[in-house]
């Protein structure tokens, strides 16, 4: 998707008065804005939302939040397929509660995101709740026999790679691995919370909302094969 393909509620509630921030509700243009992430989890840049004529007859978009006279649209900015964003917004200046609508494409099947040496923000890119065992991760055992340890492991690695659900105010809510059927004591294929060395307990039926971000933090597969998550297709 591109930021084109979101839109934020950004009125002026004056009457024919200079513009500032105290005339705005919703999605306030330069005081509220979204800043995007690459895969290592780094801001590539800072974008706020303004109407149509908000400033020097501008079209409506995204702008760079430098960009205070709204010369340059930033709409054809790219967000990737899991890619994330941070987004900060106020109140509406106590009248309208900003809000973000996403139009665009939806998947028509499964996709691999990669994941390796990344601390990257993904999540529920569909326009519907999942759960977390909708997810998948690829964990595989590389050893002949020989106990289990972190060294057998390539790809996703139980209990070292890991996610992060995250609620609507950024902070995190959970922290998860991905375990493969029989990794411990018998267990089943999917999320065990990171705190469940001995994979007692799934957690695969956590619900994420549409549009809730997870954080994923894993490494390079051991030497092996690099870490992957599967996220699902919304139709």
């Amino acid at each position: 998707m591109t930021l084109g393909d979101i839109t934020a509620n950004s009125f002026d509630d004056t009457e024919g008065e200079a513009y500032d921030v105290f005339d705005w509700t919703g999605f306030t243009p330069f005081t509220d804005f979204i800043q995007t992430l690459n895969t290592s989890g780094k801001f590539t840049g800072k974008f706020t939302y303004a109407p149509a004529g908000y400033k020097n007859g501008n079209a409506a978009g995204w702008y760079d939040f430098s960009d205070k006279n709204c010369e340059t649209l930033s709409s054809s900015v790219a967000i990737p397929f899991g890619r994330g964003f941070y987004l900060v917004s106020g109140d509406g200046a106590g009248g309208l509660a900003p809000q973000l609508t996403f139009a665009g494409q939806v998947k028509g099947d499964a996709t691999i995101i990669p994941v390796a040496l990344s601390s990257m923000l993904s999540g529920n890119c569909s326009p519907k709740d999942i759960t977390l065992g909708d997810i998948t991760a690829n964990s595989f055992d590389d050893t002949e026999g020989e106990a289990y340890d972190v060294f057998d492991w390539t790809g996703f690695v139980p209990f070292t790679d890991f996610i992060q659900v995250m609620n609507e105010s950024g902070q995190f809510i959970g922290k998860y691995t991905y375990a493969p059927a029989g990794y411990k004591n018998g267990n089943v294929a999917g999320w065990y919370a990171f705190s469940d060395k001995d994979c007692e307990t799934p957690v695969n039926s956590l619900q994420i909302k549409a549009g809730q971000a997870v954080y994923v933090v894993a490494g390079d597969g051991a030497g092996g094969l690099a870490p992957t998550i599967t996220i699902p297709s919304a139709l």
